[in-house]
This record gives C-alpha cells, sequence and structure tokens, in this order.
C-alpha cells in the first residue's frame, strides 16, 4: 500500500543493527505519487556499514535497560504507537511480536532476529527502540515526547487552546494538518474537496482526469486517509503515520464514539445526534452542518431526508440500507394516515413494515420511524401511533390538510395521488376535474397560472411568473 508524501526525513541519532554495525546518518523514505504512475523513490543510507563502536552498544543497551522499566500497563500496549512502516510492523507481527513487552523479551541481546526484513525496516525499527527508550520514565512512555524525537508533527501544537469551548474550530484544522503531514498533494486535495467541502467541490471525474487515475482509485486513496484517522485517533495505531495527536483532542471523539457504539448500530433522529455532538464535543447548532460531512466520515455515518420539507433527517451507520429506511417512513406515514384518529398500533405497524432485516429498519428503530414524520405521536395508554391533525371527512378539508403538509403549490395530478393515499376507497372515484372544480369554488383555493398548480390563499406567493413548476414554494404559511 502506497502511503506517503514525497520528502526524505533525516535521523541524525545513531542507530545499531543485530549484525554489529553502526548506522551514523539513515534517510528514510517516502512515496511520491505522480500523475499517470506511482514512482518509488529508493532508500539509501549514508555510511551504514561501519564497525560498532562502543557508544554505539551503549546507546541501544541503555535504551532496552529503560524500557525495562515499563510498568505493566505500558508493556501491553501495541507496537504499533512506535510509528514504524507497514513493513514494519507486518514483519514483527509476524515474528509473535505484537506489544511492547514481547518487543523487550526479544531485543534482550540487541535487534530481534526477523527473517525477510530489509535494513531499511531494520533501522526503523531500531530507532524506534533507541527513541523508545530515552521518552521512557517511571509512569510509562511518553508518547508525545517519542513523536518530537523522531521528528513527527504533535496534533495539536504545543500551547494550542484544545479545549471543548475551542474544539469545534481546530477539528477541521488539527485533520488536515494530519493528512498534509503523511499523504501526498493528491490525496490532500480530494480530503479537502470531498471531506472537507473547501471552496468548490472538485468531482472525482475532475481529480480522475488531472492526475491521469480512475474514479475507484481516488475512491480508495479516500478510505485510507479516513481509516489513518479513524485508526489514530481510537486505536492509537499510527502505523506509516508521520504525525501524532495528543490526549486532550482524541479524548472527546473516543468519548463520542463510545456513545454512539452504545446504540450498537442503531438509527437516530438529526436532534438525537445534535444532542450527542453537544454535549461530548460542545458543537453549536451554527457549527453542526460546517463539520457533518467529517464528522460523518470519521465516525461512519451517513444521513438521509437532508433536504426533505416533508420528512426530518434521520442519521443511519454507513452499512445500512437508506432505501429501506426511506420506504418504511413514507409506507409508515400513509398508514397512519389511513387509520384515521384511532390510530396504527405498534404491532400492526411493525408488521406491515416488516421490520426484521438487519440492513433495513428493525423493530427497536419504529419509534425512529415515527419521529422523523412530522405530526405523528405515540398514545402510551393505547399504544398507538396517530396524527395530531385527524383527516378531515369532506374532500376540501382534506385538499387543504394535503397542501399543508407538502407546504408548496401542488399539481392536480400530486394532489389527486395523495388524495388516493390517505381517502377511503370512495375517493379513489375522483378524478382531476373533481378536484379542480372542488378546489375552484373554495376560497381556501387558488390556482396558480394555467398549468394545473393549486397553492392556499393565505401563502403570500409571486403569481407573475408561469413558466417554472419548481419555483412554486410557500413563502409565508402558518
Amino acid at each position: 500500500m502506497l502511503r506517503g508524501p514525497s520528502s526524505l526525513r533525516h535521523n541524525p541519532a545513531p542507530l545499531v543493527n543485530n549484525r554489529g554495525f553502526q548506522i551514523h546518518s539513515v534517510l528514510l523514505v517516502r512515496h511520491r505519487f505522480c500523475a499517470k504512475h506511482v514512482r518509488i523513490e529508493h532508500t539509501f543510507v549514508e555510511n551504514a556499514m561501519k564497525p560498532l563502536s562502543t557508544i554505539a552498544v551503549g546507546t541501544l543497551q541503555r535504551a532496552l535497560t529503560q524500557m525495562r522499566k515499563l510498568p505493566s500497563s505500558a508493556s501491553s500496549a501495541s507496537i504499533r504507537n512506535l510509528h514504524l512502516t507497514s513493513r514494519g510492523v507486518n514483519a514483527l507481527e509476524n515474528a509473535g511480536i505484537r506489544t511492547l513487552g514481547s518487543l523487550l523479551d526479544k531485543s534482550r541481546h540487541g535487534l530481534p532476529k526477523i527473517r525477510a526484513i530489509g535494513k531499511a525496516t531494520e533501522c526503523d525499527i531500531a530507532a524506534a527502540i533507541v527513541t523508545l527508550g530515552e521518552s521512557t520514565g517511571r509512569n510509562g512512555v511518553d508518547w508525545i515526547e517519542y513523536a518530537r524525537r523522531r521528528g513527527f508533527s504533535i496534533i495539536p501544537a504545543a500551547g494550542a487552546d484544545i479545549g471543548l469551548n475551542h474544539f469545534a474550530r481546530s477539528l477541521q484544522p488539527a485533520l488536515l494538518t494530519a493528512i498534509e503531514s503523511s499523504f501526498d498533494s493528491a490525496r490532500l486535495r480530494i480530503f479537502r474537496n470531498s471531506v472537507l467541502r473547501q471552496k468548490r467541490a472538485t468531482t472525482s471525474t475532475e481529480v480522475a482526469r488531472q492526475w491521469g487515475v480512475t474514479r475507484q482509485y481516488i475512491t480508495l486513496m479516500k478510505h485510507q486517509m479516513i481509516s489513518a484517522l479513524r485508526e489514530s485517533i481510537f486505536a492509537s495505531d499510527y502505523t506509516d503515520c508521520f504525525f501524532r495527536f495528543q490526549k486532550s483532542f482524541t479524548a472527546p471523539l473516543q468519548r463520542l464514539k463510545d456513545r454512539l457504539d452504545s446504540t450498537r448500530g442503531g438509527a437516530m433522529l438529526h436532534g438525537d445526534w445534535f444532542e450527542l455532538l453537544s454535549e461530548t464535543l460542545m458543537i453549536s447548532q451554527a457549527e453542526e452542518p460546517q463539520l457533518r460531512t467529517l464528522l460523518f466520515a470519521v465516525f461512519r455515518y451517513e444521513i438521509i431526508f437532508s433536504n426533505s420539507n416533508r420528512y426530518r433527517p434521520v442519521i443511519l451507520p454507513v452499512g445500512r440500507s437508506r432505501s429501506a429506511f426511506a420506504r418504511a417512513v413514507t409506507r409508515l406515514d400513509g398508514l397512519s394516515w389511513r387509520a384515521g384518529p384511532s390510530g396504527i398500533s405498534e404491532k400492526r405497524a411493525a408488521e406491515a413494515l416488516n421490520l426484521r432485516n438487519d440492513l433495513g429498519p428493525r423493530i427497536q428503530e419504529l419509534p425512529v420511524l415515527a419521529g422523523a414524520i412530522p405530526g405523528l405521536e405515540f398514545d402510551s395508554r393505547s399504544r398507538c401511533y396517530r396524527n395530531r391533525t385527524p383527516p378531515a371527512t369532506r374532500v376540501t378539508d382534506q385538499l387543504e390538510q394535503i397542501l399543508r403538509k407538502n407546504k408548496r403549490a401542488m399539481h392536480l395530478r400530486d394532489i389527486l395521488s395523495e388524495l388516493h393515499s390517505v381517502s377511503e376507497a370512495r375517493a379513489r372515484k375522483r378524478t382531476t376535474a373533481h378536484i379542480s372544480q372542488s378546489m375552484s369554488s373554495d376560497e381556501r383555493f387558488r390556482p396558480i397560472g394555467r398549468r394545473g398548480l393549486w397553492a392556499l390563499t393565505l401563502w403570500d406567493m409571486e403569481t407573475r411568473n408561469h413558466r417554472s413548476r419548481g419555483s412554486w414554494k410557500a413563502i409565508n404559511f402558518s
């Protein structure tokens, strides 16, 4: 997997390999993403094969001695905290070294002997051991000091105000700095446009044409960046990362993830989602739309009915069926209108919606489906869902309720379709001519031009231009 921008990082600390040679100066390699092809710059080592000196041996031994002071809690930490390359992590894990404690046990007499390991990977592991020893104390490993000694970016920077009162303003710059430090300009541009939505959003086709790759590869790069952020924030996995987050920055995000995990992958209304954000991250209502795409990408959620005037937004975990939820909300809305004042029971609604699919709505998510429908409330006594405004018996009253519910001017065909779904069987014999005649004789309705559009008289609407049907919306309604 190719990750990282085109740059070379110098490590001046003397390193020691397990063959008895001192490494005076090492230049670590990163990958470069170029148009139409990928080029890998070769790793090279300056003066790498000089005889091992007494000072170099002492440096490694002092680091190993300092690491033996690790408490048991720190010894169980994963080696993925060491910011090694993917090749180094895989080599250690294949050798049965997965924690700092196991790395210490197998490094008592120098670097552990690992098969099929290159010099660059060996140097990287040696640098990690030496730096880890220098950053270890009685209280464990100071990971911020470890990252600073290895030359990685500390995010947010030391002295930055990252309290909850300023967390919303520091979230985007912090994640953008992390991506910038570990990925190339192509991935950084994709992150800005598709995740942060900064300036004009460049389409995947435009980016693919400019960089000479496919749209599927752009999706893969976006997945790599989001995965790197998620693993570093929630699992302290900094493999192939040249940054490290401070604990005060990741703690609120981890608390929010714990709250979301407690729902066991369930859907929620947008109001419940915003309540969690305000409690854990202190995000205001004005800041939430700006951070919504970024938070959805990091926590793996998505939204339906975001631009709907008819239903409230619903937040779903990625992997749940959006179409199944949308169909369930629409069907529950029609069932509640046809049920009339008596309402529809929980059992009947669950049976009618077939709430059994794991990817679709579940039985315990029925209140979320009902909460997405304005005007639908739950009666705890009868255990039924009913509309606060019961359906009217007269046709003109039903037509008024349909227009009020949609909050916009509607065509006769759409009005007739709504009337058939909420009215009794005898209303199915009505035609658009019957509806037009009924509304023409009632002062509550007025036509919009000669295209079959009708609106309520109380709405303050512009009626001069009759060309665009999509422009007819209620501006002032009660």
